[in-house]
């Protein structure tokens, strides 16, 4: 008689920080909102994180399914292997890249089955429209990976935009070849932009991008000082914490959820100097919650009153009106 296996309870991980122990919802409706774009008929696009092209995309409202997110979703559900034995059935070597590896045993069954495989972590991984390589020069994957993909969905396209970071080379400034660079990156880009107004059959909003290429901007700054407030002794944010949080950076860029109140509130209580809200404000109700909910001593807005949806003395108004502490 086989021994009786005793079941063991997955114990979650500790976060230190409301914020972190935020991510995994934020995360899991990421996926969702996928899978209910594909439903309502919306354009899907494969895309790589820290691609440099999110604000692109999001300028014509396509959807980006972060390919490199999901496998690794499935990689902390304990449920990856199904996937990577699939590929390694057909032909590829486990020494690639897990990730790849992952969602391409995956893609290979969806479009087997025409249906999601079974018990899929979240939902499962919505089918693109096409697909969006970046190679960055970061690994052979984020070139290769969709090329593989297309085996088993020939009907989608690919566009492949090339990075490439400046090479460091101790006889070369990077000043002095900024220039080339900054061209070519800029040509691969409008390349981009002319291949997804043929996909789509729109074309590109320039009002609308410079609007959230400004937005991206503030949100690094939060990012930035966020970072700055862990040099404290002891740190409010430690690493596993601090990894968890770079959802944002990571596949969350040209999108505008106000202030992550938790992440200030967290820092607020934690470090006895004042903080500064900076980026991300969208309405006047998320200048008032930076200060009551998120903690925050000092607002730094700037899209608000650049782009004119208020003026500063309106805010000033809203503000003192709430109860809150401003100099008209």
């Amino acid at each position: 008689m086989a021994e009786e296996q005793k079941s063991v309870e997955r114990k979650k991980r500790r976060t230190a920080t409301e914020a972190a122990a935020s991510i995994s919802s934020m995360v899991k409706e990421s996926i969702a909102s996928t899978i209910r774009a594909k439903e309502e008929g919306k354009k899907l696009a494969y895309a790589f994180i820290c691609c440099c092209y999110d604000e692109i995309i999001r300028a014509m409202d396509i959807v980006p399914v972060w390919t490199e997110n999901y496998a690794g979703i499935c990689g902390a559900k304990r449920d990856a292997e199904r996937f990577l034995a699939r590929a390694e059935s057909l032909g590829f070597s486990r020494s690639l890249c897990t990730y790849a590896l992952c969602g391409l045993g995956f893609d290979q069954w969806r479009e087997e089955l025409g249906s999601m495989p079974p018990d899929s972590p979240w939902g499962g991984q919505a089918r693109p429209d096409f697909m969006i390589s970046s190679g960055q020069i970061l690994c052979d994957p984020r070139n290769k990976w969709y090329q593989a993909a297309q085996q088993y969905m020939p009907d989608v396209p690919i566009y492949n935009v090339d990075l490439p970071h400046p090479l460091y080379e101790k006889d070369i400034e990077v000043a002095d070849v900024q220039d080339y660079y900054i061209k070519y990156i800029v040509e691969e880009l409008q390349g981009l932009v002319k291949f997804l107004e043929r996909q789509t059959g729109k074309r590109m909003d320039y009002d609308r991008l410079k609007k959230l290429v400004a937005l991206s901007e503030k949100t690094w700054n939060l990012i930035w000082e966020t970072y700055e407030l862990r040099r404290a002794v002891p740190t409010p944010m430690g690493t596993g914490d601090a990894m968890n949080t770079m959802v944002p950076m990571a596949y969350m860029m040209g999108t505008q959820e106000g202030y992550d109140i938790k992440l200030l509130k967290t820092i607020g209580e934690t470090v006895n100097i004042p903080i500064i809200a900076s980026g991300g404000a969208g309405k006047l109700e998320h200048l008032y919650d930076g200060v009551i909910k998120g903690g925050a001593t000092t607002l730094l807005v700037a899209s608000l009153f650049h782009f004119r949806k208020i003026s500063i003395r309106e805010a000033k108004t809203f503000l003192k009106a709430k109860g809150v502490k401003v100099n008209l």
